[in-house]
């Protein structure tokens, strides 16, 4: 490092050099000394700058802030999920209780043609009638998986493949119809199946 003294603007190069004006001027010269640094360059600013943004950036999330992600996720999730699961049962159960309206009208049909009775109708029977209607679950969405019959009267059981809800139509002999399901366990998503208490609905 090499330090220079500059004088200060103003002052003669030489003065008298008697002891009372050296020491007048002393306190003068020293005010406004300037000490030059050759070996220190001057400060680049944006550099400074550019670290500074790259120090917050590099920061990172801090224990709460990720605590607040984690919160938020979780509420989201307890809501989305659910109503997610709810809709998937409904997509699966919805064949289930089309196929229903099916096999109902397939049966009537077929009583009629017995002069009235419903003896005798069976699951073969309605895909007779209706080949659409599925009586097993190897590529179907829904099957009728049980039919009933007397002479007056009918129970038609149709179960999803999706779900395993099983979706049931009863006829009384005064022509009252009355729907009921039964879910998977009482775990399942009722889907389709509504007002359950335990394992028992409607629909």
């Amino acid at each position: 490092m090499r330090a220079e003294s500059i004088p200060a603007p103003g002052l003669p190069t030489s003065w008298p050099h008697s002891e009372a004006h050296v020491r007048d001027l002393t306190p003068a010269i020293a005010d406004r000394t300037v000490v030059v640094r050759a070996d220190e360059p001057a400060a680049d600013h944006t550099s400074v700058g550019l670290h500074r943004q790259r120090l917050i950036a590099d920061r990172g999330f801090t224990l709460i802030e990720l605590l607040v992600v984690i919160l938020i996720v979780g509420v989201l999730a307890a809501i989305a999920i659910p109503a997610f699961l709810v809709s998937q049962a409904k997509a699966g159960d919805a064949p289930a209780m089309e196929l229903m309206h099916t096999a109902q009208v397939a049966t009537e049909t077929a009583a009629l043609d017995a002069g009235g009775s419903y003896t005798g109708i069976t699951a073969a029977r309605l895909h007779e009638y209706e080949p659409t209607i599925a009586t097993s679950k190897k590529n179907a969405a829904a099957y009728v998986s049980a039919v009933k019959t007397t002479t007056a009267t009918y129970k038609l059981t149709v179960t999803s493949v999706l779900t395993g809800t099983k979706f049931v139509l009863t006829r009384s002999a005064t022509g009252t119809i009355a729907r009921s399901c039964t879910i998977a366990s009482k775990t399942s998503t009722p889907g389709g199946c509504e007002e359950v208490t335990g394992t028992k609905g409607t629909w």
